[in-house]
C-alpha cells in the first residue's frame, strides 16, 4: 500500500514527520485502527508499508524487508 505520512500518527498520536520515516518503522492508522510497518521511504512523504497483522510473527522483519525488492517489482505476481 502506497501512502502518505500525514494519514499515520506514531501510536501515541503525534503526527509523523515526513524526514523520520524508515524503513521497519512502525506507524499506526486511525482510518483504519491498525499497525503498519513501512517497507519503503519513495520521498517527499510517501512510502510504502504492509499491515503488521499480517506479517507472521515467526518470520524476522529482517528476512520480510530483504523479499521487498522482489515483491515491489512485481516479480512472480499473476492475475489468475
Amino acid at each position: 500500500m502506497q501512502v502518505t505520512a500525514h494519514e499515520f500518527t506514531d501510536g501515541r498520536g503525534s503526527p509523523i514527520e515526513p524526514q523520520r520515516l524508515s524503513v521497519g518503522r512502525q506507524l499506526y492508522s486511525e482510518a483504519d485502527d491498525n499497525d503498519w510497518i513501512v517497507t519503503s521511504v519513495l520521498g517527499e512523504g510517501r512510502f510504502k508499508a504492509i499491515r503488521k497483522d499480517m506479517i507472521d510473527t515467526t518470520t524476522k522483519l529482517s528476512d520480510l524487508l530483504s523479499l521487498m525488492p522482489l515483491l515491489n517489482s512485481g516479480v512472480g505476481l499473476s492475475n489468475s
